[in-house]
């Protein structure tokens, strides 16, 4: 018992002496360095893809606008180049006639000069010339019952018909019938163009044929004026080369070969 209280007393003495003895509080020491960060864990196994989804219903097509307004047409281009290369022709040509000579059935003519420059050398010995006549022929006019004269166009030569000079009707009895030669003969600067009166016809409505008394015993003047407006005449000229060659054109037709070439009146 005795012994207790001594130890007692000793450690009240101890803490005592210890608290009395305590200094101030020090600093703060320094930080103690950083640990190691640990390694990543490993990445667990990707999911499955989930399935697909169900395709949406197609929605309803929408109104047609109202159509665009029409546009304004381009600007006209430029005329394109006249004719055909291969091709050469001359202007409708009204002959000048002189005598040929007179006979008691017809009156004869001859063109005053034959030159023609389009007929050059290489043209007679590489090209085709066709000539073509336009003349007045005869025709019935259904609605008036009676004859009249027309514009014809053929190739080579043609018959034109005139109004015998007096005659007062248009019956068939009533004109006359004269004749027109182009293709005779060709040459370089050479074309030949006769012509033909026919004074004979037929007399009157019994269609006697006979000479007629109208134009028998007249002068060259007088055969001249009666037919200077009954023919023209033009020649066409296809230069020598393939392709003028196998044109497939049907060369007596005049409105064929007019719109083949191109041809101006």
């Amino acid at each position: 018992m005795k012994v207790n209280l001594f130890y007692s007393v000793v450690c009240l003495v101890v803490g005592i002496v210890f608290y009395a003895c305590k200094g101030p509080q020090g600093d703060i020491g320094p930080t103690g360095p950083t640990g190691n960060v640990g390694s990543m864990g490993v990445g667990g196994p990707a999911g499955t893809v989930g399935p697909a989804g169900t395709t949406g219903t197609t929605g309803t097509a929408g109104t047609t606008g109202p159509a665009g307004e029409t546009g304004q047409p381009g600007a006209t281009g430029p005329q394109g180049p006249t004719g055909n290369a291969n091709v050469v022709y001359s202007a409708w040509i009204a002959p000048a006639w002189v005598s040929g000579g007179d006979a008691t059935n017809g009156a004869f003519f001859k063109q005053k000069s034959d030159a023609n420059a389009l007929l050059t050398q290489d043209v007679i010995d590489k090209g085709i010339v066709y000539a073509y006549v336009k003349v007045k022929a005869l025709d019935y006019d259904q609605d008036k019952s009676e004859y009249k004269l027309v514009e014809r166009i053929v190739p080579n030569s043609g018959t034109a018909s005139f109004k015998i000079p007096g005659r007062q009707t248009n019956n068939f009895y009533d004109y006359g019938n004269s004749y027109i030669y182009v293709d005779q003969q060709i040459g370089v600067n050479f074309l030949r163009v006769t012509a033909q009166l026919d004074k004979r016809g037929y007399k009157d409505a019994n269609y006697v044929l006979g000479i007629l008394p109208e134009l028998a015993g007249k002068s060259f003047t007088f055969y001249n004026d009666l037919t200077k407006d009954l023919y023209q005449y033009r020649i066409v000229i296809v230069n020598g080369s393939t392709k003028g060659r196998q044109a497939a054109v049907e060369m007596k037709d005049y409105a064929a070969v007019k719109k083949a070439f191109n041809l101006k009146d």
